[in-house]
């Protein structure tokens, strides 16, 4: 719970406002964004989860085609699932998830996805456990080949990189651990104006370690 806590806490309290900027940032400066943002020329993939307000205990499974008057972007969560996957749609549950599922049901990450989602105003959002009946290879092989719409058509891909499984959840650094977080220091300079200079130390390696060589990148 305390682990939770902070997340929550750190999302809200200056992660919400970067990641906002940016994503406007990018909207808004970008070209080939700002086309792709516009509401007329949004492509939805065949379905997507509908997160609601936050604080609402339930999201559901929505089919786009038989949804009328969908408007906004979608959000896309890329993670490892682990060992297993607690939660995931079938063809026997399809009725019950499109009525509502949960969100105290999902394993960590993905109830983290559906919190950042909804505070960045985001009406939806792709999880594949979710959006693709995992029982079905009928489904499977028409889902496969619609990627470019699932991940060409997102407002944001939240990437849970370092991330082993389902359950680890999208904020390893606010538990605690220092490692990979910027230093400041401060040195003294030969000049005589600007006696002392701040400095930003950061892990040298941080990006492959965290990024490029994580778990995220070693599934198959």
């Amino acid at each position: 719970m305390l682990f939770r806590s902070l997340f929550r806490h750190a999302y809200c309290c200056g992660a919400r406002q970067r990641d906002e900027k940016w994503v406007d940032e990018c909207v808004s400066s970008h070209a080939t964004c700002n086309n792709d943002a516009k509401e007329g020329q949004l492509r939805y993939p065949t379905r997507l989860l509908q997160v609601n307000g936050v604080g609402d205990p339930h999201i559901r499974v929505i089919e786009t085609a038989r949804t009328p008057a969908m408007q906004g972007p979608h959000n896309v969560l890329s993670y490892r699932w682990g060992s297993s996957q607690p939660v995931m749609l079938l063809e026997g549950n399809l009725a019950e998830f499109l009525r509502g599922i949960a969100v105290q049901r999902l394993p960590r990450t993905l109830a983290e996805a559906v919190e950042i989602t909804r505070k960045m105003g985001i009406p939806y959002l792709w999880i594949d456990a979710l959006c693709i009946i995992q029982d079905s290879p009928e489904d499977w092989a028409s889902e496969s080949r619609t990627m470019a719409t699932v991940y060409g058509n997102v407002r944001c891909s939240l990437a849970a990189s370092h991330n082993f499984d389902s359950d680890d959840g999208l904020a390893p650094f606010i538990s605690g651990s220092a490692r990979g977080r910027p230093i400041s220091v401060r040195f003294p300079t030969l000049s005589e104006g600007a006696p002392y200079r701040d400095f930003r130390l950061v892990e040298h390696a941080f990006w492959d370690s965290r990024v490029d060589d994580a778990p995220l990148n070693t599934r198959g």
